[in-house]
């Protein structure tokens, strides 16, 4: 596989009325292309921090990023960005909402169209899309932000805590189907995770933070997907512990 992603040495702090909030100090990394990796670390570490910077909302104050070789604007790959809520509109039927905005559905040709109902489609949703997102499941409503995600086919989508949102007893079977959806169309994948568990389960790579400013502190490979497959069925592996201890170790350390 090939490098897609790479910071050096990057840096950010928000800026104050008086002195600046410091809230990632030189973090480095890379993700290859087709790579699923996992950002987990404390509350108010800077990961979310972290994805508006990959996703260039934020500008880092020093270090670079680079996408391709090259920089965001010139790397002439996308970048798309799921956030911690699915978005949908309840008032809304779905394929109107799969553009996240009036704005965006204006900019919408017909092939767009055709895309969605491709997509609603191939995950199962099509019975559902004159249906509303309040009389929906989680799982469902999930699938339908995350084709939405897909629609601009970005090279490296973000998600920041996706699962976050469910009780737990769903997490898992919303887990196992965003995951067969982004395997399904190996897509390179930088996810904040809500817990170590969440991390193991659907991660190639897991990386941790640091307390606020968040630096790298520890990088795991997990070649456990591969063997087990969904993240119910890693769950449930033999591997899944001495991989959660680990981790458990590095993370209870901070």
């Amino acid at each position: 596989m090939a490098e897609l992603l790479r910071l050096v040495h990057v840096s950010y702090s928000y800026p104050g009325i008086g002195d600046k909030t410091p809230a990632l100090r030189d973090v480095s990394f890379s993700v290859m292309e087709g790579e699923f990796v996992a950002i987990i670390g404390p509350g108010g570490c800077g990961k979310s921090t972290l994805l508006s910077l990959l996703a260039g909302l934020l500008l880092p104050d020093c270090g670079c990023i680079y996408i391709n070789g090259t920089s965001h604007k010139g790397s002439g790959k996308s970048i798309g960005y799921m956030l911690q809520t699915d978005q949908l509109i309840d008032w809304q039927n779905k394929l109107t909402r799969v553009a996240a905005n009036r704005e965006e559905q204006k900019k919408l040709a017909d092939n767009n169209y055709v895309q969605i109902n491709e997509g609603m489609n191939s995950y199962g949703l099509i019975t559902f899309i004159d249906t509303y997102p309040s009389g929906n499941s989680e799982c469902i409503r999930q699938r339908a932000a995350l084709i939405r995600s897909l629609l601009k086919e970005p090279d490296i989508l973000l998600m920041d805590e996706p699962f976050s949102a469910h009780p737990k007893d769903i997490r898992l079977a919303v887990a196992d189907d965003i995951w067969q959806m982004l395997r399904n169309e190996k897509k390179t994948v930088v996810l904040v995770a809500g817990d170590i568990e969440e991390a193991i389960c659907m991660a190639d790579r897991v990386i941790i933070l640091s307390p606020s400013p968040g630096t790298v502190i520890g990088s795991f490979e997990l070649p456990l997907l591969g063997k087990a497959g969904k993240p119910s069925a890693v769950r449930k592996s033999p591997e899944f512990s001495s991989y959660y201890e680990a981790i458990s170790k590095s993370y209870s350390s901070l």
